[in-house]
């Protein structure tokens, strides 16, 4: 019993001294854990079940969400350091991570309680016998991909605390830490900073057809910027429902493994946008900023804070930034009729707007898809289905679909095949 309180008593002290990996301590699951040994490390404290069962219900709830299997106990301690954003981690992101000796050697001794902290008897725990398989050899609903599956089997068979912190080394330079090594689309909070988007389009390029020439200006712009060569901000214009937006989520998913990430920033945060930078700047991933449906009433002035952030101001972007934008028109500031005029202010103020398009190195233009397109997007659209039908059917429907829309896009074909497919026409 006494051996048993002492490894409460460690556990829980381990668990306080972390300094790298500090946020651990705050974790909800950890904490209730902590708060459970400090009770019973007494001896004349019998068992809190409140506390167990409640620690229990968070570990389990977690690992539902993250999809973890086998020893919650240990994967879920695990998946906490591997996306963990902190000093260390943050520097291997940026590859600067086992050169200064000091942070490893603080990394290291927290990754030597955090073995002490995982090595805790989870039977010496219990007060419900029932409940141990369960956390010792859990099956999720949702389960991890084999990528990752494979990261944590490596970082069990670590077998020295410097073993593990090399591999968790090589990770963050590899892929980052926190949301940028989980996501390959984020979007920029101004209260939250980077957030993760979890259910993200996971379009990819093989997936959109046509606009051929369009899709390989891009790639090889996206390439060059990957390849820390002279590359330009992007405007994607032209008819809407031809793919514009889904062009450029289908690179954040094609060039995920190459360290590209796609980070959505709205218009109401253009006035927020140094924060975002210096964020971005610190990492060592590439960025695409996403302005997506990008345009402007006239009497809307944030395009004055766009034009700053694209080329007006005094302080250069960071290398790892670039701008892509869709736009349904070319100008992306609606112009109104006393704009035109001879007046000189009046000019320049024309002049101001009209510039702000200029200020996309790239203007890629996407025309309304023709008939031929429309029909060639549904032959390839229906190919992937089960879908049996004539030609002179499918034409006919097709044609129908397409006046009952008032649209002629590969959107509206994608559209018109799920329609097929639910037999709703």
């Amino acid at each position: 019993m006494l051996r048993e309180k002492l490894i409460f008593k460690n556990t829980a002290q381990k668990m306080k001294s972390l300094v790298i990996y500090k946020n651990l301590k705050e974790d909800p699951v950890l904490k209730t854990l902590c708060e459970y040994l400090e009770i019973n490390q007494k001896e004349d404290v019998i068992k809190d079940k409140h506390l167990y069962y409640d620690f229990v219900s968070k570990l389990i709830e977690k690992s539902e969400e993250l999809g973890l299997s086998g020893n919650l106990y240990c994967k879920y301690i695990l998946s906490l350091i591997v996306n963990d954003e902190n000093i260390f981690s943050m520097m291997c992101d940026r590859r600067e991570g086992i050169l200064d000796r000091s942070i490893y050697q603080v990394a290291l001794t927290d990754i030597n309680n955090i073995l002490y902290i995982l090595s805790l008897p989870l039977e010496k725990l219990n007060i419900d016998d029932e409940l141990l398989p369960f956390i010792k050899n859990y099956y999720p609903i949702k389960t991890l991909s084999p990528e990752d599956e494979n990261l944590y089997r490596q970082l069990i068979k670590a077998k020295t605390p410097e073993d593990l912190l090399n591999q968790l080394a090589l990770y963050y330079r590899n892929s980052g830490c926190g949301n940028l090594a989980k996501y390959p689309m984020l979007k920029f909070d101004m209260n939250k900073g980077i957030v993760g988007i979890k259910n993200y389009d996971d379009v990819l390029l093989d997936d959109l057809f046509g606009y051929k020439e369009q899709k390989e200006i891009l790639l090889k712009n996206t390439n060059a910027f990957l390849e820390s060569k002279p590359c330009n901000n992007v405007l994607l214009a032209g008819a809407r429902g031809t793919g514009k937006s889904s062009m450029v989520k289908a690179l954040a998913n094609t060039f995920f493994n190459q360290g590209l990430r796609l980070v959505e920033l709205n218009k109401a945060d253009f006035k927020h946008f140094a924060k975002l930078s210096s964020i971005l700047s610190e990492r060592g991933r590439k960025f695409i900023i996403f302005i997506d449906d990008l345009s402007f009433e006239e009497d809307e002035h944030e395009y004055k804070d766009l034009k700053t952030i694209l080329e007006g101001s005094l302080e250069k972007h960071p290398a790892n930034i670039l701008f892509y934008a869709t736009s349904n028109r070319a100008n992306i500031v609606q112009e109104k009729f006393s704009d035109i005029t001879d007046d000189k202010h009046e000019y320049d103020t024309l002049n101001e707007k009209l510039a702000l398009s200029d200020r996309f190195g790239i203007t890629i233009s996407f025309h309304k898809t023709t008939d031929e397109e429309y029909l060639e997007i549904i032959k390839s659209l229906i190919k992937e289905t089960n879908i049996t039908i004539k030609d002179e059917e499918l034409k006919q429907l097709a044609h129908q679909w397409e006046l009952r829309q008032n649209s002629r896009s590969g959107r509206t074909a994608q559209q018109f095949v799920k329609s097929l497919q639910s037999r709703i026409i």
